[in-house]
């Protein structure tokens, strides 16, 4: 199931990073420079915050995916519109550091909620283990009255 996921992942890697600029690219008449806006200022961010918490949630299996969606991203932007254009650059820098960025607060509020959590259970286990000790004391001492 988690490998499942992160093909999903990946496939929408793929489609949000290159399959959405070229359609924008191949398919919009005239210059597509709205729907190009759209995309690097609202739909790219908002999927590298997504993929940032996506892959927050286990850090060790998928610290590429944020990294990747930024070359994928850049590869496919000097690709379709301009190799020698370097604003692209700034574009990929913006949203690795914003999937990185979410990657990590995901990360650390995962380790703190676990943390929390286990913390509690003990405390819980240990309620229960001395509210047994005291039943077993008490009737011990009932016991040794008859």
């Amino acid at each position: 199931m988690n490998t499942f996921k992160q093909i999903i992942a990946l496939i929408l890697i793929v489609l949000v990073m290159l399959v959405a600029p070229l359609a924008v690219r191949l398919y919009v008449k005239g210059d597509g420079m709205i729907y190009t806006v759209i995309l690097f200022y609202v739909v790219n961010p908002i999927f590298s915050v997504f993929l940032g918490r996506y892959a927050g949630h286990n850090v060790k299996g998928r610290w590429y995916m944020p990294i990747l969606s930024s070359i994928i991203y850049l590869l496919s932007a000097w690709l379709i519109f301009d190799p020698k254009e370097q604003t692209f650059l700034i574009y990929a820098s913006t949203y690795l550091v914003i999937g990185l960025a979410m990657m990590i607060i995901v990360a650390i509020l995962t380790k703190y909620h676990d943390y929390k959590d286990n913390k509690e259970a003990k405390r819980l286990e240990y309620e229960r283990q001395e509210e047994e000790r005291l039943l077993a004391e008490a009737k011990q001492k009932e016991l040794q009255e008859k």
